[in-house]
């Protein structure tokens, strides 16, 4: 049985297990009564400014020790050496230990763990593991709280990716530093169905096929989790242990009531107490304590007759019913709260000595645990909670919607606004959820906190969006941030069926609405591409008073943002001029940022590295300063300054914050040229360190990730990355695959202006004909093409147009050509120190400068920055690392790697989906509906696996496909 049990006293386990209250109900009991209070509860104050406390924030990364460690087993436990020894000896890759509440998984483990001593990693899963990055972030912790195991390079690539983590590379890391380990490890998961998701799944399954064989798993869950088992079965890599093994025999039961409790029972009692409880621990233990409370166990053990369920209720009621009248009100009025601190327990109850009571509790072993070793802040076990919860619904209709008021205030003051947020909806109180949420939403928009707000609005009710049209505007904005606009659209309909609700017949309350819905769909033209309908819709102006303040402030945004896709540098910037006083004035925070970010990304465009620094320098510490460290907000302009620190060459600082910022920003499309710019620069990094397999994956993911609606000009620019990738590879057949399948033809005539789309398709072209030998068909466009991006104001784009001309005429043999125009990019790069953009061009270009350099006529004309330019470029290119010698394996998707005449090529999982639904016959639109992807996002990844299969077409695909047993 459980090893921490006590006289007198229920299960004592730190995390979860024990007693299954959930659907039992007793028809023999009388319900528990709670007591009335004479005292009315507070009246909640809704007021923006209230003080706030100092109160643990839920989103700190800080860890929880107490998940690291399994219960403590004390001497008077039971040993069950018929299943500890089949844990501790032999162990197979993973062990399943499955059975409902209350069978002793976790006693067993725990004894298990306790066996293996330094070489056992126990980590206790709970709902917040269903987080990636706050299971990643204790995993670790747990293999280092010995000995460093995972390496710090790991635990930094983690560190503060709380809105996603990308599991495929975390778990590489993991596995690798792993392989570094002289004996083996085995890490226990106890209570993984509290936290199991599609994400968990895929994480564990991926530790556990790809860590090495000195890494076994013990995992301990009510329910067998989603991984492949059969597979595992079938490989003789799995034991399991159910609920049949788990079940105590009749010695076991017997020694546990002697040893634990001091029941002496016949042979007989013991067989009808184990008839009644079929083995099932808590069942045991529950009718221990009930026993001991009975001068005759004969009569006692009588009443107990009926399934499973049933004795579990009644055992459970009778257990609170037997407690005082204050312990019994204060477990039930604190049964609302997933954690408590004695301050919160006040307030709900109109005690003053909370902490005594809860002190109190805790030793009659009321399932009440300690989350921190100073033990401030508690929690009931969850089963426990659940039961109580029940009870108080039963007993004290109303009272609990009081209760979630008075708790969802406190943690409010406390500065908890999810917490309390939280709170109101899981009591099921949705009219004060959405007086809660419709506060706190704007202020968590303005703070960047988009995704919040969105999972706040999918937990309410469709009849209570309905009737609060606020609450469709909110997840509206929500939804638009996020990329997801046919969504937005809908719920504008929505609000429009029920506008006179909202505008409550006053003309000025309508004007605004119309208002608030027209920049919506500004902002949705503009996620979703439509640069000319955004620009025309944000030319409007909405009267100058403090009610349209805040829209017109994001109007200025979004007018910049969409003046800067049109490449109007001068608009885009007197945009951002505008934007960020206004902002800053009604404290819209993200507002301020972007507008900041807006700012610096026009100086991006037109090559003025220095003062795109500082607007990205500026935004991080305003963002620091009034949204936290590490907030979306702060997240932004970080990266932006990362993209500054790769063309500057500085590529250990860039892949340093992309790896840490990127999930922030990945999710909301709000801030495409945001994620764009990121994606291309840790592409670009992971290339020229010579891991294009990874590079080309980041790619992928600038195109698929989160919004299911992918720009055209995104996929122009990623495709001509791809490509540049491939050849700087050597894969000049891969990169020819490639642009064929994805419509780049050399038909296809230059712009007679400068249009994102065309221009990269001819930059690819131009690519491919100087790879092909060709440099002379290239030329002529490249000139043309700087002549567009000069004409255009684009610097930026001007020195990579001039360092691929630079290319051809060295490929092309025309060495002076070749030198002169070495020139123009020293007289046009000094200032701003553009590095990257001349090196990703090719080895070639680097060799160029460097014998340019060496070339005493040539050089005797530049200036002193010019030399010290020159300089600059030489070194970094003479210290590129070697392809092949830096590769790593940091591919953010699993891979597999495919034999084809030769060659491996690695189709990663979203590839093989696509290659699945082609091989069965689906068109590129059902692809594309069934893997909830835009057609733009199925054609690349088609593109992809055409290219990597080496074929021609779909059927040739397919074929492939299944000759290679890639598909059934």
């Amino acid at each position: 049985m459980r090893a921490d049990i006590r006289r007198s006293r229920f299960l004592q386990r730190r995390n979860v297990g024990g007693v299954t209250f959930l659907a039992m109900q007793s028809k023999r009991t009388t319900a528990t009564t709670m007591p009335r209070s004479d005292s009315k509860l507070p009246a909640p104050c809704w007021t923006a400014n209230a003080p706030r406390g100092n109160a643990m924030s839920p989103r700190t990364s800080q860890i929880l020790s107490t998940k690291l460690r399994p219960p403590a087993l004390l001497a008077e436990a039971i040993d069950r050496p018929r299943l500890t020894t089949r844990l501790a000896c032999n162990l197979p890759k993973v062990v399943l230990v499955t059975a409902a509440a209350g069978f002793g998984k976790t006693t067993l483990v725990a004894q298990c763990h306790r066996h293996l001593g330094e070489r056992a990693v126990w980590l206790s899963l709970d709902r917040a593991d269903r987080n990636t990055f706050v299971f990643v972030s204790h995993l670790i912790a747990g293999f280092n709280r010995q000995h460093p195991v995972v390496s710090s390079s790991t635990e930094s690539f983690v560190e503060g990716r709380v809105a996603s983590l990308d599991v495929d590379e975390v778990t590489i890391r993991i596995a690798n530093d792993l392989d570094r380990l002289d004996d083996d490890r085995v890490l226990f998961l106890d209570d993984y169905h509290l936290a199991e998701t599609p994400e968990l799944n895929e994480l564990v399954q991926l530790l556990i096929e790809r860590t090495s064989a000195r890494l076994h798993l013990v995992i301990a869950s009510r329910v067998t989790p989603a991984l492949p088992i059969a597979r595992y079965r079938a490989s003789d890599a799995l034991h399991e242990l159910n609920a049949h093994d788990l079940a105590f025999n009749t010695a076991e039961a017997d020694s546990f009531l002697r040893q634990v409790h001091d029941l002496r029972l016949s042979r007989h009692q013991l067989g009808v107490l184990l008839g009644h409880t079929e083995g099932w621990g808590a069942g045991l233990q529950l009718a221990s304590l009930f026993l001991k409370e009975s001068p005759d166990h004969a009569e006692a053990l009588q009443a107990l007759s009926g399934d499973t369920r049933d004795i579990a209720d009644y055992l459970a009621s009778e257990v609170v019913r037997r407690q005082p009248e204050e312990v019994q009100q204060f477990l039930l009025y604190t049964s609302i709260l997933e954690r408590m601190n004695a301050d919160v327990c006040n307030a709900l109850t109109g005690r003053d000595d909370a902490q005594a009571m809860i002190e109190r509790i805790e030793a009659q072993g009321l399932f009440l645990f300690p989350l921190d070793l100073k033990r401030k802040w508690y929690r009931y076990h969850h089963l426990f909670r659940d039961f109580l919860r029940v009870q108080l619904g039963r007993q004290h209709a109303g009272a609990p919607l009081d209760l979630y008021r008075i708790a969802s205030q406190w943690f409010e003051n406390a500065g908890l606004d999810e917490e309390a947020a939280n709170l109101t909806l899981d009591g099921g109180d949705f009219d004060h959820a959405a007086q809660l949420v419709e506060r706190l939403a704007i202020r968590m928009i303005t703070r960047g906190d988009v995704p919040q707000v969105a999972r706040w609005m999918q937990r309410f009710p469709e009849e209570v969006t309905r009737k609060n049209p606020r609450l469709l505007l909110y997840r509206c904005w929500a939804m638009t941030a996020m990329g997801h606009v046919d969504t937005a659209e809908r719920l504008l309909q929505q609000v429009g069926g029920n506008a006179e609700a909202l505008v409550q017949g006053s003309d000025d309350a309508r004007h605004l609405l119309q208002a608030e819905i027209h920049i919506l769909r500004t902002m949705g033209a503009l996620v979703s591409d439509d640069i000319e309908r955004a620009s025309a819709m944000a030319s409007v102006r909405f009267p100058e008073t403090p009610a349209y303040q805040f829209l017109s402030a994001n109007l200025w945004n979004v007018a910049g943002l969409a003046a800067l896709a049109r490449g109007d540098f001068s608009q885009a910037m007197a945009c951002a001029v505008k934007a960020e006083p206004l902002n800053r004035e009604i404290e819209n925070l993200y507002g301020v940022c972007y507008a900041q970010c807006l700012a610096g990304l026009v100086h991006l465009a037109q090559g003025r590295l220095l003062m795109a620094r500082e607007a990205f320098a500026r935004a991080i510490r305003d963002a620091v300063q009034c949204t936290g460290e590490h907030s979306f907000n702060a997240a932004m302009p970080r990266m932006l300054l990362a993209v500054v620190d790769y063309e500057t060459n500085d590529l250990d600082a860039a892949h340093a914050v992309l790896e840490r910022e990127l999930p922030r920003v990945a999710e909301c499309g709000y801030v495409e040229a945001v994620r764009t710019s990121s994606f291309l620069a840790m592409a670009g990094i992971l290339g020229a360190r010579g891991d294009v397999p990874a590079a080309l994956a980041h790619l992928e993911q600038a195109i698929t990730s989160n919004i299911k609606t992918t720009f055209e000009r995104t996929n122009a620019v990623v495709n001509s990355e791809s490509i540049r990738l491939k050849l700087a590879a050597g894969d000049l057949a891969g990169a020819q695959r490639f642009a064929r399948h994805a419509g780049i033809d050399h038909r296809i005539p230059l712009p007679d202006a400068w249009s994102r789309v065309p221009v990269h398709c001819a930059i690819s072209r131009c690519r491919l004909l100087v790879a092909e030998g060709r440099a002379d068909a290239a030329i002529p466009d490249l000139q043309a093409l700087v002549r567009l991006a000069r004409h255009a104001g684009r610097v930026t784009r001007e020195i990579q147009l001039l360092s691929l001309l630079l290319v051809a005429y060295a490929r092309a043999g025309q060495q002076a050509a070749a030198f002169a125009t070495a020139k123009d990019i020293l007289a046009l790069g000094a200032a701003e120190g553009f590095i990257r953009s001349i090196l990703d061009q090719g080895d070639v270009a680097g060799a160029t400068f460097l014998a340019f350099a060496r070339n005493k006529d040539g050089t005797a004309q530049l200036s002193s920055a010019e030399a010290d330019y020159l300089a600059r470029i030489c070194a970094a290119a003479t210290t590129a690392l070697p392809a092949a010698a830096s590769a790593t394996p940091s591919s953010p998707s699993a891979a597999t790697h495919v034999p084809v005449d030769g060659v491996i090529e690695s189709l990663t999982e979203k590839e093989l989906r696509v290659l699945r639904l082609l091989s069965e016959g689906a068109s590129n639109t059902q692809i594309g509906a069934s893997l909830f992807i835009s057609v733009n996002t199925v054609r690349w990844h088609v593109a992809n696996i055409l290219s990597k299969l080496h074929v021609e077409n779909r059927t040739q695909a397919a074929a492939s496909a299944h000759l290679l047993h890639l598909v059934d």
